[in-house]
């Protein structure tokens, strides 16, 4: 398969999906074989929530499963990647505004992650509590993990030094416990360094 400019995302089922914004497809491979590939001209980002349903950056729109709402962008967005978090809540990284917005139907954002001055936000994973991993590109580079609400738990360097906000962390550390609580484990926590 030859994609330019590919993404990566994982279903529920353990189907690693590769998303071509420049080709406009969406194709999804298990083991050592394509199993499906789907035209989506306009691509931006794809993602699949916990039900499996498949999420969609279209353009300037978020193609929402059948039942989820209309989930237009907000005004003078750029999105560059998204998380599914559950049946009706979308995170989506902006490049123009350097912003990470969850967002429900109608368009409205819920809430918008407390990022580190000049944070590049370019990829994003969904937990199961709701919240979003942020993979920022902003040399040295960094995890931001972030709650439902919006609220930075932790900062994860990817310089090799290891060092949390709030407490040392090791890659091992990266999925489970947050800064103040047991988190639960990441939907696809095997699949992490496989996406970035």
């Amino acid at each position: 398969i030859a994609l330019r400019d590919p993404q990566l995302t994982i279903d529920v089922d353990g189907t690693l999906w590769i998303g071509s914004p420049k080709d406009g497809m969406l194709v999804g491979i298990r083991g050592d074989r394509v199993v499906e590939k789907v035209p989506l001209p306009g691509l931006v980002s794809a993602a699949f929530d916990a039900w499996n349903r498949r999420w969609s950056i279209i353009g300037e729109r978020v193609l929402a499963p059948a039942g989820a709402g209309d989930y237009p962008m907000p005004e003078g967005a750029e999105p560059v990647s998204m998380a599914a978090v559950d049946a009706k809540a979308v995170w989506i990284a902006d490049s123009d505004t350097r912003r990470v917005m969850r967002i429900v139907a109608g368009g409205k954002i819920d809430a918008t992650a407390a990022l580190p001055a000049k944070a590049e936000p370019t990829k994003l994973i969904a937990t199961t509590e709701g919240g979003v991993w942020v993979l920022d590109e902003r040399a040295p580079g960094a995890l931001h993990h972030i709650a439902p609400n919006g609220a930075l738990l932790r900062t994860v360097s990817l310089a090799g030094q290891g060092k949390s906000s709030s407490r040392s962390s090791s890659h091992s550390d990266l999925i489970g416990k947050s800064a103040s609580h047991s988190a639960p484990p990441l939907r696809h926590e095997k699949s992490l360094s496989a996406l970035w």
